[in-house]
């Protein structure tokens, strides 16, 4: 992983791997496959309600971007330049529509120097997330009323083939990284994994090797894609992730019994992972700016600290459902507050500066 933060006329260059972002693909495939398993049980068993479906993802998904969307208001409003400052407001707007990723796309990409002063970045994946479990449950229900829950896996794998040929083309631009339709695939890949997966159990189960080779190798794909990976002049194609995406298919597919994955570590991490990641790139930028050492003592309060935001986030915002009308609130009281910041740029200046 490279991290670059530039906090005036210093910058901290920490390097450890080239391909962390690439982490990221391995989430859109196993979302795509857990979505589509919940969807799919529940049209088997005639229980599928979109509205049902839309309120349980959103009140799980906002929450904790609503109190990270304050944080950083409040926060850049004493440690960021005004106009930085204007730019996070305009984040925060983005965010909160879930259009972020294409603001992004079109001012300097992910892989930018600059991307250091977007204190919001790390949100593209939120936004495209939310894109896809807005549609995905329309095309699916489109799909099984029109060719019947029998046939929902040969359409489902028509439509990935379709979104790969066309996440091709689109990031030969050079901004796929960000965009959804150069990333939406991953997720339909995973969804069409999930359709054959007792097949695929099946035949795994007959092979010699056994589903823990299937595991292994899988692993083996993730980590070579993440220490090996090439992006030449920060353009992201299909390929730079292709082996990350079989890997995870091939771990998905394996199912062993007596995976690693299993584990009390991998659990806890996958329970924390959505607040994890919504909230150490703003902290990480913020505590930079401050000027905070980065000697060992320091980094291990930072990590100390992050894990505490955590896990308050995780037990308060995500897993005790907030009420409905309360996040309803509070998400335009933020729309309203972004509006204000946009539309009163020279006294929100003046006020920093």
């Amino acid at each position: 992983m490279i991290l670059y933060l530039i906090n005036g006329t210093s910058q901290s260059n920490i390097s450890l791997f080239s391909g962390g972002f690439i982490g990221v693909d391995v989430f859109l495939v196993v979302s795509g496959f857990l979505i589509t398993s919940g969807i799919v049980y529940k049209f088997r068993n005639d229980d599928f309600s979109l509205g049902a479906f839309y309120k349980r993802r959103l009140l799980r998904i906002i929450p904790p971007v609503l109190f990270l969307c304050i944080f950083v208001l409040i926060a850049g409003y004493f440690l960021l330049f005004p106009e930085i400052y204007r730019e996070t407001a305009i984040e925060v707007g983005n965010t909160l529509l879930f259009i972020g990723n294409f603001r992004f796309a079109n001012s300097g990409g992910y892989f930018s120097l600059e991307s250091s002063d977007r204190i919001l970045l790390h949100t593209w994946y939120l936004c495209i997330t939310v894109q896809f479990y807005i549609l995905y449950p329309l095309i699916l229900l489109l799909i099984k009323k029109i060719f019947g829950l029998n046939r929902l896996g040969a359409a489902l794998a028509a439509i990935t083939v379709l979104l790969i040929i066309t996440a091709h083309f689109a990031s030969l631009s050079g901004k796929g990284y960000l965009l959804t339709q150069c990333r939406i695939w991953e997720m339909f890949v995973g969804g069409t994994l999930y359709i054959y997966s007792d097949k695929l159990n099946a035949l795994i189960a007959k092979a010699k090797a056994g589903a823990s080779y299937f595991e292994i190798t899988g692993t083996i794909f993730i980590l070579l894609n993440v220490y090996y990976v090439d992006i030449a002049d920060g353009v992201w194609l299909v390929s730079t992730s292709a082996l990350a995406v079989l890997g995870t298919c091939l771990v998905l597919a394996a199912n062993a019994k007596s995976s690693i994955y299993n584990s009390k570590v991998f659990t806890v991490l996958g329970q924390s992972s959505y607040s994890l990641y919504i909230w150490h790139w703003p902290l990480f930028v913020f505590v930079i700016r401050l000027g905070v050492s980065t000697d060992v003592f320091s980094i291990c309060a930072l990590l100390a600290a992050l894990a505490l935001i955590v896990y308050l986030s995780y037990i308060f915002l995500e897993k005790k459902q907030l009420n409905s009308i309360a996040v309803l609130c509070i998400y335009f009281a933020l729309l309203g507050a972004y509006g204000y910041i946009k539309s009163h740029d020279a006294a929100i200046t003046l006020a920093i500066m």
